[in-house]
């Protein structure tokens, strides 16, 4: 490999997971699930780079199995924003456990080990789909996320949607190449494949968690008191829901609910 791109990658990801872990404004059950498949990820980059960098035989197994559990983690780790309950529960039962049960028959049974690169690029097909589809679901969608943190909140999933279809296309790439018997050109491959994705993280982490406002001039109360409100009374079912609206329920000024809004989101609402 000319460059060990897959190393730094890791230590990136690895610091965007630990954001993740301890972005307060999130629900614990996504930070944990964001954050085990950011760690996972970067396990993977390791493994990558110590196979087709440096020969090493060994983690050739790991490295056909653990991207079996990057999707569904990512998935649900956005879903914990729309479904509470019963219904998350078996969805984690249900996405989770497919994937355990794949990985398992593939780490059991290595002699079908060269028919995971379908299984992965099937993985990371549907879960693409299911994430667009949440995405595509608005800011509503994500009912468990406070308003200050349902935009921003799109704007990662828009994110996580955009790096599974660049790694999907990376490792049909790859796949290709093993196929085609040009096997020579799979660590260079991987070694520039790899750096638009540590450019794309470093990006990411220069970006804003997912917090409330600190602002000086921002009423904490009056926007506690207003999530409260949208999320019980599920205001945010109402297309035509408005700040003056909003102001006469909590029985505040139009212009305290509209500037607790404005400093949260980052946008102009009045």
């Amino acid at each position: 490999m000319l460059v060990p791109f897959p190393f730094l990658t890791a230590l990136v990801v690895t610091a965007l997971s630990l954001r993740f872990a301890l972005a307060r404004g999130l629900p614990m059950t996504a930070r944990i699930l964001l954050t085990s498949a950011g760690l996972i990820a970067a396990v993977e980059a390791v493994v990558v780079s110590l196979h087709f960098g440096y020969g090493v035989e060994g983690v050739i197994v790991y490295q056909r199995v653990l991207p079996l559990s990057i999707g569904p983690l990512m998935y649900l780790g956005f879903l914990t924003l729309a479904l509470h309950g019963m219904k998350l529960r078996l969805a984690a039962l249900l996405h989770l456990g497919i994937a355990i049960a794949v990985m398992a028959i593939f780490f059991v049974q290595r002699a079908i080990l060269l028919t995971s690169d379908l299984a992965i690029l099937t993985s990371y097909a549907v879960y693409i789909v299911l994430m667009y589809r949440l995405w595509r679901g608005g800011p509503d969608a994500l009912t468990r996320a406070r308003l200050s943190e349902a935009l921003r909140l799109r704007i990662w999933l828009l994110g996580a949607i955009g790096l599974l279809i660049f790694v999907l296309a990376l490792d049909a790439a790859i796949a290709a190449a093993f196929a085609f018997g040009l096997e020579e050109t799979a660590p260079m491959m991987v070694s520039f494949g790899t750096l638009p994705l540590t450019l794309l993280f470093l990006y990411a982490l220069t970006r804003r968690t997912v917090t409330v406002s600190a602002d000086k001039h921002f009423s904490v109360d009056a926007f506690v008191r207003i999530d409260r409100l949208v999320r019980e009374a599920e205001l945010f079912r109402d297309a035509e829901l408005t700040p003056s609206r909003l102001a006469r329920r909590l029985g505040d000024p139009a212009r305290t609910v509209s500037q607790a809004i404005n400093q949260a989101t980052g946008l102009n609402v009045s």
